[in-house]
């Protein structure tokens, strides 16, 4: 008997980085693989079992109108010759993979809190010098 799934169910996750600061981002797709951009590997894709050996959260669910479009992508991605070395820590990090592949902006919270901080600290900064 063959069980046909009109609606796969898209997320993206997220689970602790091996070296404890922060989180990797992954999109879990409908077949329990997950798709995701690494230094080591690139952009490509993992069991989840490797991916989160233990376990993940739910960063958001991928809308069922963007799940066909969104596997799109992510063919194309992992399938790219340059896919390997596509990993830039600002600009193709995990987290703007996991966006832009399901149709989001490509943008990083991680990065852009890094950044906020930074500008308060030339703030503090200049504001401790004009005294």
């Amino acid at each position: 008997m063959y069980l046909w799934n009109p609606r796969p169910r898209m997320f993206v996750i997220a689970r602790p980085k091996h070296n404890g600061a922060g989180e990797h981002w992954g999109v879990l797709l409908p077949s329990n693989w997950v798709a995701h951009n690494t230094p080591e590997g690139g952009e490509h894709i993992s069991p989840l079992t490797e991916f989160a050996p233990n376990g993940y959260r739910i960063i958001r669910e991928v809308p069922p109108e963007r799940v066909h479009d969104s596997l799109r992508r992510i063919r194309i991605a992992v399938q790219s010759p340059t896919a390997r070395s596509a990993y830039h820590a600002t600009k193709n990090n995990c987290q703007t993979f996991a966006n832009r592949v399901t149709g989001e902006m490509p943008r990083s919270p991680a990065v852009e809190g890094v950044g906020l901080l930074a500008l308060a600290g030339i703030f503090v900064y200049a504001l401790a010098r004009a005294e």
